[in-house]
């Protein structure tokens, strides 16, 4: 289990390192600064030993109209891509080995 707080997302952005697990599920929460618009996904994400995938699993506006999100997989970095504005976004990990 790990938990990140990144400041500033806006372009491709790393929001969880996934390197020692095989598979991850992952809660993201955002909100830019003022917190007019707040969202939660739910993430499933493969790191490099697989195939490097992601899955937004649910996806739940909780105020207001977030931004879109694109997620993606570099190496063993959950990225996370906002399609306008910056927001300060809070992730919550829990992953799965196979050894």
């Amino acid at each position: 289990v790990q938990s990140w707080r990144v400041h500033g997302v806006s372009g491709a952005t790393t929001i969880a390192t996934i390197w020692d697990h095989r598979a991850s599920v992952v809660q993201v929460i955002g909100t830019p600064s003022g917190g007019a618009h707040y969202f939660q996904d739910i993430v499933h994400c493969n790191g490099d030993y697989i195939s490097s995938s992601t899955s937004t699993v649910h996806s739940l506006t909780m105020k207001g109209s977030p931004a879109s999100r694109t997620y993606t997989v570099s190496g063993v970095d959950l990225n996370l891509e906002m399609s306008s504005g910056t927001y300060n976004v809070l992730t919550y990990a829990v992953g799965l080995s196979y050894y």
